[in-house]
This record gives C-alpha cells, structure tokens and sequence, in this order.
C-alpha cells in the first residue's frame, strides 16, 4: 500500500461531504475513472467505510479534546 491510497481515500471522503450522492456511487465512478488494482480498492474502501462507521466515535473523542469551533 502507498501513500497515495490513503490521500485517494481522503479525497473521496471530503467529496461525499460536498455532495448528496451515496459514499458507494462515488467510490464506484471513482474507481470507473481510474484505472486502479483490485488490492487497492480494497484498502480505499477499508478506510473510507472504516472512516465513515466510526465518524461518530471520532467526532466523541475530538469534542472531548478541543473545545473549540472546528
């Protein structure tokens, strides 16, 4: 795995913030798009499916620590 998978991760995640389409079809046009290996998809979809199940624990832990706007 290389760094740039995680920085497509990222990227795929703050567009499903800008957007009102389902996490699932914009990882689907995304990996229509580009041309990427199967192993790959495998580790982006763990982070941004992983990311967005445990949102809500990591806005918990991030409100319990900054108590600032954000």
């Amino acid at each position: 795995m290389n760094i740039d998978n995680r920085y497509t991760s990222l990227d795929i995640l703050q567009k499903s913030e800008n957007s009102s389409d389902y996490i699932n079809d914009i990882l689907s046009n995304y990996f229509c798009e580009n041309k990427i290996d199967l192993r790959d998809k495998k580790f982006i979809n763990n982070i941004v499916y992983g990311s967005i199940r445990m949102r809500g624990r990591y806005d918990k832990i991030l409100s319990d620590l900054y108590n600032g706007n954000y």
